[in-house]
């Protein structure tokens, strides 16, 4: 028996044989939740024991229970995610059940959208090679909507400036939908776009915190969240809304029905959206967006419900970019967008992101005995995530901001001076020209021998030089995952679980518009120039095809899969005695991923046709934790986690467009989490105070970029990457009065790379590595793209008479751009004197300023019949109008190695929004 399968059970062995004679006095409670107005019961509801941890969720027919209580009194509080419905005083007796019988509720009070659809939205910025299409206002209400007091803050408050909890990526957090894992299986991340417009159906929603145990999944270090969308645990209710604002969109349409149970055992919820703006906040975007959703539930008895749910949100949208300091002076505005240009009097984006992802889940609920369920889920999803660029042959760069056509770029005053003038007076002058790619376009009679690999056949035509093209990576996902959850005796409660998933993400490029000619020629345009014969085999995106004219719709330049395979074992035991809660789990996992190719490329004809090899990894995570609590209000927690996982296949291949090549150090990652902390929950003051420490070693990362100098598209790969993130969590609020509370959260962080790790860079036309596993000192780096220092003050008053405002003072510092680590390898310092004004120029790593917004929110709600009801809410944020804020940005992958000269491709940035505004108004009936 291997040390590390004895090191994940034998705790786990000693908790569950200790918990078999242990024995602790102590009682229980139940009720149901009814909507007092219309005398039906409210299903999600969570319901618990002011200041203290027990907590129940209700049931479809709106009843909960509560089991293992200390006898005494307490405050019994019902919940909607964050809004406080009712309180309830209750006495627990040893030994007894004590049962509340129907609890009235008054929903007049609040409006379920409320905390979902008016926090700070931002615009993330997306790589060309990213297949996420990600709404971050969706996972800003995912963290609003949880009960922990620093979460919720965080996500209202600090989602201005991209913060991230703990600084962990989304893959450290797990996702899941209906019993359906949701990360995406090829880089780990969460695609919170999947759902976006279906507020109002995502209401049942449980979360956890760090390394404390879920009943839904073995969560990851950076917790976890379960959406339940159940027909059965919607409200019944017709809802409608109407938004407007000046952020991504502008106007939001929502229409949402739930049955609730009917008689036979029936639920159905339906709900559909509609976001669009011809215009966004910057210059050029667009949003168009729809959402649909429907679920239908079958009650068979009281130990079987059967449900079926279909979602989708095909959305297009026009993307915006980062620019640097020179554009965004010149142009002056902090929200400049090259990507956009006027054809025909209308503007036109470039950067066009079109998704849709229709996902089916079928989920099957079964309680086997009393206190013991065991869920079931299997679902599918087919999709599409495209984005359009800009591609070109033989021509002038298209891009307006190329560095050479900037002022910056030439030493003669004089025409630098006509440049800097054209920038500020001519609009036309710093936009895409899209009537000059259809002019020359139009202009380029070219006849192509040997078309298509056909000897003798002869295209003759206007050779494209200028096309749009779409970046497509379209997913093909099957899950199964099944899970139990038993109160195995009054102190000991097992949850468990197995899954299996499976994703072919299918990535290639097409023709979407010629642009005025009549064809493309499917050739590799970055070695043209070194192989000017047409005949050449290495030209040939495809030799079976040699030179392919391509037309629209037609795939070209690349087309390959990455198939992932991943199954999952996990089991956890909670066991609550009078003064301590403990919990020990452990998760074993396999992961095998490989690439399909079906172009045989020039370059590697021997490596890039069928299957590459696969490979295989078998990881395993262990976490066990323990809260002492001091009283029944005030706990004190301990939890650890050790894992290794496998590297993210979309890293694991050095040139993925062109060849099978793996890296050949490719290892597991290994991660140490370590947490601990005070809690205090009373009727008057609530709070956190978290430390935590995480190491992150062997990591790796791909970038994909463009060698300007070299003229060649390549990869260049870092392994070894070691981190350390490390800090506090504070939160705290007190209720001043029924209807006024005062709250603070501070988030202090040091995330930094603890290694220098090695790189290499690779072409896309050649085996052979321009350089190799040469170190890039980046030890005590600074982790990118979050703020490590957050603080927030809010207040909040509710008024009796059923309205509402909030307004919250937040500060954000030690925000670092993402750095190149080109710069910061020893070539990148040759001739450069140590420690000289150069010498720190090159090395050091840009920290943006710090920054203060303001927020404020409000609502008030009508009832205007018997069961009617209005809700209107107001959302403003950045109040300070501050448009200097910097919310992130990053080093360009080019380096001027002649000159050692780093501001000669200057850092690009995004700014946060000015003031903006989120405004709705709901009827519910």
């Amino acid at each position: 028996m291997s040390n590390s399968f004895k090191i994940t059970t034998l705790p786990l062995f000693f908790l569950l044989a200790f918990s078999s004679f242990s024995f602790s006095q102590t009682g229980g409670l139940t009720g149901q939740l009814v909507d007092k107005e219309l005398n039906r019961t409210l299903s999600g509801f969570e319901v618990s024991l002011d200041g203290t941890l027990y907590s129940a969720v209700s049931s479809w027919n709106g009843t909960f229970e509560i089991n293992n209580i200390e006898a005494g009194s307490y405050l019994l509080t019902i919940f909607d995610r964050d809004i406080k419905l009712k309180e309830v005083a209750v006495q627990i007796i040893d030994g007894e059940i004590t049962d509340l019988g129907a609890i009235e509720l008054e929903l007049i009070t609040f409006d379920q959208g409320r905390s979902a659809s008016n926090l700070p939205i931002i615009e993330l910025d997306e790589t060309d090679f990213e297949s996420s299409d990600i709404d971050v206002q969706d996972y800003s209400s995912l963290l609003a909507a949880s009960r922990d007091l620093f979460n919720a803050r965080a996500g209202f408050a600090f989602g201005q400036r991209r913060f991230r909890v703990r600084g962990y990526d989304s893959e450290y957090s797990t996702m899941m939908f209906n019993g359906i894992p949701m990360n995406d299986l090829e880089n780990g991340r969460v695609v919170w776009g999947i759902w976006g417009g279906l507020n109002d159906v995502m209401r049942a929603r449980t979360s956890t915190v760090g390394l404390e145990p879920a009943e839904f999944a073995f969560t990851d270090i950076g917790g976890g969240t379960s959406i339940d969308t159940r027909a059965s645990q919607q409200w019944q209710q017709t809802r409608i809304s109407y938004a407007f604002s000046n952020r991504s969109y502008h106007h939001r349409l929502m229409a949402t029905h739930n049955t609730g149970v009917l008689p036979g055992g029936w639920a159905l919820s339906l709900s559909a959206s509609r976001r669009y703006a011809e215009g966004g906040y910057v210059e050029g975007s667009f949003y168009d967006a729809y959402s649909y959703f429907a679920s239908l539930d079958k009650i068979f008895d009281n130990n079987h419900t059967l449900n079926l749910t279909v979602f989708g949100t095909p959305s297009k949208r026009g993307r915006s970019g980062a620019g640097t300091l020179e554009t965004y002076e010149l142009s002056g505005d902090n929200y400049y967008n090259s990507f956009w240009g006027f054809q025909n009097g209308e503007k036109r984006n470039s950067r066009v992101a079109d998704a849709h992802r229709p996902t089916f889940i079928l989920r099957h609920d079964w309680e086997v005995i009393n206190r013991t369920q065991i869920t079931t889920a299997i679902s599918y999803q087919k999709g599409r995530y495209g984005t359009t660029a800009l591609d070109w042959n033989n021509a002038r760069d298209p891009r307006p901001d190329y560095y050479r056509y900037l002022p910056s770029y030439t030493d003669d005053l004089g025409l630098a001076e006509i440049i800097r003038d054209e920038w500020k007076n001519n609009p036309a002058a710093r936009q895409i020209d899209w009537d000059n790619f259809y002019f020359t376009n139009r202009r380029s009679l070219t006849s192509i021998e040997n078309a298509n690999g056909l000897e003798g056949n002869t295209v003759t035509g206007n050779r494209s030089k200028y096309i749009l093209e779409e970046r497509r990576f379209d997913p093909t996902i099957f899950a199964f995952n099944t899970q139990f959850n038993s109160v195995v005796s009054r102190i000991t409660k097992l949850s468990g679980g197995l899954g299996y998933q499976s994703l072919t993400n299918e990535s290639y490029k097409l023709v979407d518009d010629l642009l005025g000619g009549d064809f493309y020629l499917d050739i590799d345009r970055f070695a043209e120039r070194d192989f000017s014969d047409l005949d050449s085999d290495r030209l040939q995106s495809d030799i079976r095809t040699p030179n392919r004219v391509a037309t629209e719709g037609d795939v070209f330049g690349y087309n390959y899969d990455i198939n992932v395979r991943k199954a999952n074992a996990w089991i956890q035991g909670e066991f609550e005695f009078r003064r301590m809660n403990y919990f020990a789990g452990a998760q074993l996992t396999n992961t095998s991923f490989w690439r399909t190719g079906y172009m045989q490329n020039g370059h590697f004809p021997d490596n890039s046709l069928g299957d590459s090899e696969k490979s295989n990894f078998l990881n395993y995570s262990a976490k066990a934790g323990a809260t002492y609590k001091i009283s029944g209000r005030q706990y004190l927690y301990a939890s650890a986690n050790f894992q290794t996982r496998a590297p993210q296949a979309r890293n694991a291949f050095l040139s993925p467009r062109t060849n099978h090549r793996l890296n050949p150090s490719l290892e597991d990652e290994k991660v140490l989490s370590l947490e601990g902390g005070y809690q205090i929950r009373t009727p008057f003051v609530r709070g956190r105070l978290t430390a935590y420490y995480t190491s992150f070693e062997d990591q790796t990362n791909l970038i994909a970029f463009y060698n300007d100098i070299e003229r060649a598209f390549g990869f260049y790969f870092l392994e070894e990457l070691n981190t350390v993130h490390q800090g506090i969590e504070a939160a705290l609020e007190v209720k001043v009065s029924p209807t006024l509370s005062v709250s603070g959260v501070a988030a202090l962080g040091y995330y930094h790379y603890s290694s220098r790790p090695l790189a290499s860079q690779i072409q896309d036309r050649s085996e052979d590595f321009i350089f190799e596993k040469e170190p890039i000192y980046i030890e005590n780096f600074l982790v990118p793209g979050t703020p490590m220092t957050a603080l927030s003050l809010g207040f909040s008053y509710n008024s009796p008479n059923f309205w509402f405002i909030n307004l919250d003072f937040n500060y954000f510092d030690d925000l670092f751009i993402d750095f190149n680590p080109d710069r910061r390898r020893a070539a990148a310092f040759d001739l450069v004197e140590y420690q000289s004004e150069q010498w720190n120029r090159i090395h050091r790593q840009e920290k943006t300023d710090a920054a203060v917004m303001v927020n404020a929110f409000g609502g008030k709600s009508w009832r205007v019949a018997r069961g009617k009801f209005i809700y209107l809410n107001i959302g403003v944020n950045n109040l300070l109008n501050a448009k200097d804020v910097i919310t992130g940005g990053f080093e360009q992958r080019r380096y001027n190695f002649r000159d050692r000269d780093p501001d000669t491709f200057p850092n690009r940035y995004y700014y946060a929004q000015g003031i903006n505004f989120f405004s709705s108004i709901a009827y519910r009936f």
